[in-house]
């Protein structure tokens, strides 16, 4: 329990006197951007730390975890801090692995390579008191999703006195997510600065950009700060450019940058040296960021398999970024729609789409049942079923019950094998352990064995081919109508077996 309680959100009070600091439960934690979610992942720590355990934290995006560390280990000097990311391992004596700290802060697919080694790992998992996940709406994603899943589904296994606490903003079916993590549910709608949403359309290209022109003019007249969202980095710094030629101090941020030049720009947007900064979405998520108003230019974007019309809930979380706490008394966000889009996605209503178990894709549900051999928590079909499945989202979702034909898919295609006399057991085979150690796709591994038995000695062009049709390589990128001739008088020319064949 925070010791004062002076100076608390609306929504920091309302979540204290539910009991969130007396209570020893998982919690799903709804509240908008700026309601201070971060401030209540604090006290969690604290309550655990104080008890003689460790806190973990969990962030999609290894820019939000960053962020979180370079805070904490400012704010909080008593702590012992531990930064764990796919590319970084930082800690205090630059350990690869957690050890004795207090707090540790992992991407989700760093802590899931860990559980992957749970064995390895059983000393400091076993004395982890809470989990805190942030973005916990990105359960349904469909890149991410399944190995937030998988990651919630064997940490409470193997650690089953672990809380979860997930961070969310708006979910549609929070009641339904928090009784499948048998959670209690505390929702918000209260924000520090509320925000304006409008919907401005056009009907040529070419009026697109007059129309962000005018908004980025209206607010820096008014001494305001624009954030614009892009779905390209090449758009991000275009957009910039132009701006700038505009008059306006612009600058660019998207995730191709170095991190120290995207740790600069950010912080020349925070000090106020810019009038807007045209960003991707690595800027949507976690990370606090000043803007008045935010501009989202692109209606549409790569959602993890495909280019395809801006979700709502991304809509609302880069909305959700417009405002800042202590300058502004309200935010503005705009979104730019052509005429001719449909009424879907609904942006009008701000109702996000319902969370579903990404293992209702095939390909994601087959990769998690090879992680539970590989990494021995299922070592039968019975246990797949009675351990994994039925814990799972995807299940409490009307997910299919029998596991008996993506299990047969593994065996034939020689990524499992059984063996044992009274008890059929699974094991991975050599094609299953790269799977599951690479993180990838069992269809991929599947894909890539048929392509070198087919083709022994491939061309150069084949191997590329063949690269560009796995699930892993994305976007897949088109051309014009203009260029079919060309592209095919080139393939022509092109030495490939797999064409010749």
């Amino acid at each position: 329990m925070p010791s004062k309680k002076i100076n608390l959100f609306t929504s920091q009070q309302e979540l204290l006197t539910a009991g969130y600091c007396e209570s020893n439960r998982d919690w799903l934690i709804c509240a908008p951007t700026g309601s201070g979610k971060t401030l209540m992942a604090e006290w969690a720590f604290e309550q655990t730390i104080i008890q003689g355990r460790a806190a973990a934290y969990v962030a999609p995006l290894k820019a939000i975890v960053e962020e979180r560390h370079e805070d904490w280990e400012t704010r909080f000097t008593e702590w012992k801090i531990g930064l764990f990311t796919g590319e970084t391992t930082r800690s205090l004596k630059q350990r690869k692995k957690p050890d004795n700290e207090n707090v540790l802060l992992f991407t989700p697919e760093k802590l899931s390579g860990y559980l992957h080694s749970w064995k390895r790992n059983l000393g400091w998992l076993s004395q982890l008191g809470v989990l805190v996940i942030d973005e916990f709406h990105l359960l349904g994603d469909p890149g991410r999703g399944s190995s937030l899943e998988a990651l919630i589904n064997r940490i409470k296994r193997i650690n089953p006195f672990i809380r979860i606490i997930g961070l969310t903003g708006t979910l549609s079916n929070a009641e339904e997510i928090s009784q499948w993590m048998g959670a209690k549910l505390f929702v918000t709608d209260w924000k520090p600065v509320p925000v304006e949403r409008t919907i401005k359309r056009f009907r040529k290209l070419e009026e697109k950009f007059a129309i962000l022109a005018d908004e980025v003019a209206s607010t820096t007249a008014k001494d305001g700060k624009v954030l614009v969202f892009v779905n390209s980095r090449k758009r991000s710094e275009r957009l910039s450019e132009k701006l700038g030629e505009l008059g306006f101090k612009a600058g660019y941020n998207h995730a191709g940058l170095d991190r120290k030049v995207r740790m600069d720009v950010q912080e020349t947007m925070r000090q106020g040296e810019y009038d807007v900064l045209v960003s991707t979405s690595s800027l949507e998520m976690g990370v606090n960021f000043p803007a008045r108003k935010v501009v989202v230019y692109d209606s549409y974007g790569f959602n993890g398999e495909t280019f395809a019309p801006l979700s709502v809930q991304r809509y609302l979380q880069a909305s959700g970024r417009a405002g800042r706490a202590g300058y502004d008394t309200e935010g503005e966000s705009v979104l730019l729609l052509p005429v001719w889009s449909g009424k879907s996605p609904n942006y009008e209503t701000g109702v996000p789409e319902p969370v579903e178990s990404a293992f209702f894709r095939k390909s994601e549900h087959l990769k998690e049942i090879l992680n539970e051999v590989s990494g021995r928590l299922s070592i039968s079909a019975r246990h797949l079923e009675t351990n994994f499945a039925r814990r799972t989202l995807w299940r409490a979702q009307g997910g299919k019950k029998d596991l008996g034909a993506q299990i047969e898919l593994l065996l034939k295609e020689g990524l499992l094998a059984r063996s044992g006399k009274k008890e059929s057991y699974l094991n991975v085979t050599p094609l299953g352990k790269i799977a599951a150690q690479m993180g990838v796709s069992p269809f991929t591994v599947i894909h890539l064995a048929r392509f070198f038995q087919a083709v022994p000695a491939p061309q150069d062009f084949d191997l590329l081919l063949t690269t560009c049709l796995v699930e892993e390589v994305s976007p897949k990128l088109g051309f014009n109508f203009e260029e079919i001739d060309h592209m095919g008088d080139l393939i022509l020319e092109t030495l490939s077996d797999l064409l010749d064949s």
